[in-house]
């Protein structure tokens, strides 16, 4: 399901992990911001929902 972001390198990877948990654990769902976690992974909002559909399902990955 996740293809994409699993053939990503291992450095990349754990860039954006990263960034999304820092987000997810200083804001709740409601609040947390996308914007702020490619930002911050440095990557294209298009590639982060490329990667995973929707936010929702990103946070499903996470856990």
């Amino acid at each position: 399901m996740y293809q994409a972001f699993m053939n990503l390198a291992e450095d990349k990877r754990q860039a954006i992990i990263n960034a999304a948990l820092k987000e997810f654990s200083i804001n709740h769902y409601a609040t947390a911001s996308t914007n702020r976690i490619v930002s911050n992974a440095r990557i294209s909002k298009g590639i982060l929902y490329h990667y995973f559909g929707s936010k929702k399902k990103f946070v499903s990955f996470l856990i």
